[in-house]
């Protein structure tokens, strides 16, 4: 009988107790909660009274752009969230690509998801992107609707007002993506002119540029877009020669976008990739995890941002010191059983020394989202009064499964809700750009 690989990750489940599990779960849940305040009330103030100069000016360092800490809220219908401070996106143009290619990302699940979410009812896949995108008839170049194992749906049309070709690749919808899905082991790729091109090998400089590490699943499907896509693409460039290349998609789509995009940074230089609700794709310190043409925007809550076999692997080897360790759970309950803000200093700072112990063990090789993180919070559903926030924060941030009872809620992952929040995002803003204007 074959033995299937654990990447180990820990039955907890078959191991223990269910109650311990239960309150081990409770228990980390708000051991992360606790040392997380900690970390962006008290152990942030004195980092950064240690980076004051002799003036009392804190000095500029190259982590201004790196996330804080987060901090925890609840909104107004209660579901836990998690806030990550940094560097708020303003640039204009930069929205506004943002927000146009949203509705590429999501016209590419056709007219059955455009059914799903929204209830109209359209006559055919071609009819939907015409319609949301705006593309004529004659500017699509290709549209294939139809997924393949290790070959999502895509569709090549050309954006004629802002001179790009566009490869949008579509995210999970068919059994065939979910097969897709499920092949998450960590692969090693390179493209293939990059491998003519460079001589030795074997150099720490070719595998720190050039050698990537990506999701194999994601990995295959991009060198099947690849094989079908690749000479197509060639030739409209060779008609358009003053176009440039965006590659967009959601969800499964966006990881193959962000993959693809890496393959073919010398193929098709400066090429983009936007990437909506864009999952785990890579180890850190990796292609495309630190390709900074990459550009994914993360919604506040989406789950499959911190989703991955090394995330799971580390999250039950967590749970499993606190189902054997009982003495700990019950100190853990004891200190976190009141408001975190009536908890003591002391206190916080026990669960933040054990929550650091707890992490010696947590050494999976987790993947993250690629390329510069966009984190979207704030109004991103229906209320209309709401502000919505678009701030870049660091790969780091997304380095451990946070436990919550909404952890999974796939409302969060949705193509529409992203285009929704974009476009309001870049409403509001073009709005106080004309403000600032007037007042000149």
């Amino acid at each position: 009988m074959t033995k299937f690989p654990d990447h180990g990750i820990i039955d907890i489940f078959k191991d223990y107790p269910r109650r311990d599990v239960i309150l081990s779960f409770v228990a980390f849940s708000r051991l992360q909660r606790f040392s997380v305040h900690y970390k962006e009330f008290y152990l942030s103030s004195i980092q950064q009274s240690s980076n004051l100069d002799n003036n009392g000016t804190i000095r500029k360092r190259n982590s201004e752009r790196i996330i804080a800490s987060m901090t925890r809220k609840k909104t107004k219908n209660q579901r836990i969230s998690y806030i990550n401070k940094g560097s708020i996106v303003s640039d204009e143009q930069l929205l506004n690509d943002l927000a146009h290619y949203s509705v590429f990302a999501n016209a590419a699940y056709g007219w059955k998801m455009r059914l799903l979410l929204s209830g109209k009812l359209h006559t055919g896949n071609k009819k939907v992107l015409i319609e949301r995108t705006g593309v004529e008839e004659e500017n699509i170049v290709e549209a294939n609707w139809k997924a393949k194992t290790h070959l999502p749906a895509y569709f090549i049309v050309r954006d004629v007002k802002r001179k790009n070709i566009v490869l949008c690749i579509r995210g999970t919808l068919s059994p065939r993506d979910v097969l897709t899905d499920l092949c998450c082991i960590a692969d090693d790729f390179i493209s293939k002119d990059v491998i003519d091109s460079f001589r030795d090998k074997n150099t720490a400089l070719f595998k720190k540029k050039f050698l990537g590490r990506a999701h194999q699943g994601m990995l295959q499907s991009a060198r099947g877009i690849e094989a079908a896509a690749r000479t197509k693409i060639a030739k409209e460039f060779a008609s358009h020669p003053d176009y440039n290349l965006v590659i967009v998609g959601h969800s499964l789509g966006g990881g193959v976008a962000a993959i693809l995009g890496t393959m073919w940074k010398n193929t098709f230089p400066g090429r983009t990739v936007y990437a909506y609700g864009c999952p785990c794709v890579g180890p850190i310190d990796t292609n495309p995890t630190n390709d900074p043409s990459i550009i994914s925007v993360v919604g506040e809550g989406d789950p499959f941002s911190t989703l991955s076999l090394g995330h799971l692997a580390d999250t039950s080897r967590a749970l499993s010191q606190l189902c054997e360790d009982e003495a700990l759970r019950s100190d853990v309950l004891l200190k976190t059983q009141g408001d975190i803000k009536d908890t003591s200093k002391e206190d916080l700072q026990w669960c933040y020394d054990t929550m650091q112990k707890i992490r010696i063990k947590m050494k999976g090789e987790k993947f993250y989202p690629p390329g510069r993180i966009l984190y979207m919070g704030g109004a991103v559903f229906g209320n209309k009064d709401g502000e919505v926030t678009l701030k870049e924060v660091s790969t780091e941030a997304f380095e451990e499964l946070l436990l919550h009872p909404f952890m999974f809620d796939l409302s969060r992952h949705v193509p529409n809700r992203y285009e929704y929040a974009l476009q309001k995002l870049y409403a509001s803003n073009e709005q106080i750009q004309i403000s600032k204007e007037a007042l000149q």
